[in-house]
């Protein structure tokens, strides 16, 4: 599902599942007998591992380069190698990224009795309690009413009297299409007038692609003798669709300014409204400018960080995987100066103790002709004597080829050592300069061109009040 080297339809869904899920609360298990099969991007996006006897050495090494950001969480690669190598059967390493270190555990026997389903009687005796209980009045979840709307209506009630005997709503122009906030209080209720407003916004930042469309509906205090001002509105969640028609059965209403009620009037209040959202609506997002990534609308600070730190773990698995290919052919080369030196010690070696074994058997002859010779001192016996003599000689400049080309294999060695320490050195920089928890984010606000408030609806509206406080949520 997800090899190392192949690129099966499995493989790329579950890579973007593994840095991207947990950010929308989805989790993902791997399990395998064989670390070597799955691919070591995976293995590092993985937050909790539980790691168990391993067969071969190449399984270790994979599991190891997954875990490498273990040195940031108080045990380094060593100590690692040495305590995956120690597990025994049943014994299992613990490592969750939101603990300091890991942790070695055995595994104990359980046994569950697991109940069927619930027969009829059992779920009676378990709801008994419940069945007793009154539901729940839907006029008690009222209480958390707008308290800023609370503030206007209080606002109105006072500039446009506290009590009125009208019981009907006053006769407005045809073309004036007044509307009611639903009722969520009933009883006692007595109507005041706001001037209500509602339009689709779309928040936009062009340049860097960026949009957001809203819905905003605002109600703001009719008071005789004061304009209407939008400055001091209030905030509300009805929009046109949820506003009604009629109004509550029995209610009385407060006096409406004159002046209110003209086409004339609406029209300046749909004007000035949409003067006010182009002048003070901004939509505020998180930003992080390194990689260019913004906020979804109404996303979490949480949630938002969360992405990021995919995106940087992303992007840091692509960089560490740059330079590991960037490193992989001087380590190449390194290997093959190496084994060219242990070819050329193993060279050398049977030369010199080809030389050697020459050189003993020439001074044996000599020494050999000498003591049983006719004659006790000869030419020839010089003769052999200086090339048995010469033997030596070239015998301990073998023996010298010999320790210079261990000499040389230990620089090599010594270089492809220094390689490597170079490579995870860079690659433990590299993961530190991608560290979710040093990011800063900024904020970018969008705001909306006139082109994109678009009025849906701007009238008289009347809010329900009961005892002075808001009979509407």
């Amino acid at each position: 599902f997800m090899p190392p080297v192949a690129n099966p339809p499995s493989k790329q869904p579950l890579l973007t599942m593994l840095k991207q899920a947990r950010a929308y609360g989805l989790g993902l298990l791997l399990a395998t007998q064989n670390p070597v099969d799955l691919d070591y991007k995976g293995l590092s996006n993985t937050g909790t591992w539980f790691i168990g006897r391993l067969q071969t050495e190449r399984d270790k090494l994979r599991v190891l380069e997954g875990m490498e950001s273990l040195a940031n969480a108080g045990m380094n690669r060593a100590e690692l190698d040495r305590a995956i190598s120690m597990l025994d059967k049943r014994v299992f390493l613990l490592h969750n990224v939101h603990e300091r270190a890991p942790v070695v555990f055995h595994t104990r026997w359980a046994m569950s009795y697991l109940a069927g389903p619930l027969t009829r009687q059992q779920i009676k005796q378990l709801m008994a309690d419940r069945r007793t209980e009154a539901p729940p009045d839907s006029a008690d979840s009222a209480a958390s009413a707008d308290r800023s709307a609370r503030g206007a209506a209080g606002a109105s009630s006072k500039h446009a009297g506290a009590t009125s005997s009208a019981t009907i709503p006053p006769v407005l122009p045809p073309d004036i299409d007044q509307r009611f906030l639903p009722v969520r209080r009933r009883g006692g209720i007595e109507y005041y007038p706001f001037a209500y407003g509602s339009a689709r916004v779309t928040y936009v930042d062009t340049r860097k692609g960026l949009s957001h469309e809203d819905t905003v509906s605002l109600v703001a205090p009719i008071v005789d003798g004061t304009p209407v001002s939008w400055d001091n509105a209030t905030t509300i969640a009805y929009g046109p669709q949820d506003l009604d028609k009629k109004p509550e059965a029995g209610a009385t209403f407060a006096d409406l300014p004159d002046a209110a009620a003209t086409a004339s009037t609406i029209k300046t209040w749909s004007k000035d409204f949409e003067d006010e959202l182009y002048r003070t609506r901004r939509y505020d997002l998180f930003a992080y400018s390194d990689l260019k990534l913004y906020s979804e609308p109404g996303e979490r600070e949480r949630d938002f960080r969360i992405r990021i730190a995919d995106a940087l773990r992303s992007q840091r698995d692509d960089e560490v995987e740059k330079l590991r290919d960037k490193f992989e052919k001087k380590l190449e080369r390194a290997e093959e100066r190496i084994r060219k030196a242990e070819q050329k010690v193993d060279r050398e070696e049977d030369q010199a103790e080809a030389s050697k074994t020459q050189n003993y058997l020439n001074v044996g002859t000599t020494i050999l002709s000498s003591l049983l010779g006719r004659k006790r001192l000869s030419r020839t016996t010089i003769s052999k004597a200086t090339t048995a003599m010469r033997g030596v000689s070239r015998s301990q400049k073998e023996e010298r080829d010999v320790e210079r080309a261990l000499e040389d294999l230990e620089a090599r060695e010594a270089e492809l050592e220094a390689l490597t320490a170079e490579l995870e050195e860079a690659v433990e920089t590299l993961k530190d300069s991608y560290d979710p928890d040093a990011v800063e984010l900024d904020t970018t606000t969008l705001k909306p061109r006139r082109t994109d408030i678009d009025v849906k609806l701007v009238t008289i509206a009347w809010a329900p009040m009961r005892d002075g406080e808001p009979a509407w949520d």
